[in-house]
């Protein structure tokens, strides 16, 4: 993958991709305005920013989360550089993942191979004139003898883990292309209101109905897959799967963080999972 990544016009966003190894503070001096514009990020409080989170973290009884700058400057970006807001997310994100063990048990890219290959889902390998990572779910192909809606949900989640490490899509965010069609009732049968209601939560999108034009007006088809009405020949998700599982042992590491097998600021019994 180049240094930088392509907007749709061709033009750069000025992302330098990051690594365990690189400095998570490596932002490009666009990302860097943008950041301070729209999210309250400023580099010379970055550092204290980041501490300060840290050791809300460190009082907070029973929960064990990842230390590092990377963990927790995504949680200080979604919530504007508010310590106490990025702080009760960074709760709530462990407590929906003990009150869904179904969702995030063995929530790890090799678990869901199955499902990644049926090619349901994936990140486009380009962004659109804002920034923003493109997001593929074809749930029309989806095939409920297969897989379950709980295996697509939880491939989804995924997927939207690993997006959400690189510091351009923290700072540019995500939209999501859902292709609906041969989606019916057989598909709807299998979900639940539960369901439902995390796809909603998940997907908040425009819709365009089979008008690709209107479509195209948001991204180009210079970019898109040849599903969309693009010039990229036929979706493939098989790249970002190979990112994904290149990344299995920090998936795994993940699993043993969230809270004690004792009380949750809900006074409900957990375990870390």
């Amino acid at each position: 993958m180049d240094k930088n990544t392509s907007s749709a016009d061709g033009g750069q966003i000025g992302l330098e991709i990051l690594d365990t190894c690189t400095s998570v503070f490596s932002l490009s001096q666009a990302l860097e305005k943008k950041a301070e514009r729209e999210l309250m990020e400023k580099p010379e409080w970055r550092a204290r920013d980041i501490q300060a989170l840290r050791e809300m973290l460190q009082e907070e009884p029973n929960l064990i989360v990842p230390s590092d700058d990377n963990f927790l400057l995504r949680f200080l970006r979604a919530r504007k550089f508010d310590y106490d807001r990025a702080f009760r997310l960074i709760k709530q994100y462990y407590i929906l993942r003990d009150n869904n063990p179904e969702l995030f048990k063995d929530f790890v890219p090799s678990a869901l191979k199955d499902v990644f290959s049926a090619n349901l889902e994936g990140f486009l390998q380009h962004r659109d004139r804002e920034g923003h990572a493109i997001f593929v779910i074809r749930g029309g192909i989806w095939d409920p003898a297969k897989h379950s809606a709980n295996d697509i949900y939880r491939a989804n989640l995924l997927c939207l883990e690993k997006a959400i490490e690189d510091p351009a899509t923290q700072i540019n965010g995500i939209i999501a292309l859902l292709d609906l069609k041969e989606f019916g009732f057989h598909h709807i049968r299998q979900m639940s209101p539960a369901h439902c209601r995390r796809m909603v939560l998940l997907i908040q999108i425009h819709f365009h109905g089979e008008n690709l034009q209107s479509l195209h007006e948001h991204i180009p088809p210079s970019i898109l897959p040849a599903e969309f009405g693009g010039h990229l020949g036929p979706f493939s998700n098989q790249e970002f799967v190979n990112e994904l599982l290149a990344d299995e042992y920090k998936f795994q590491d993940y699993l043993k963080y969230g809270y004690r097998a004792e009380m949750t600021p809900e006074g409900r019994e957990v375990g870390i999972r």
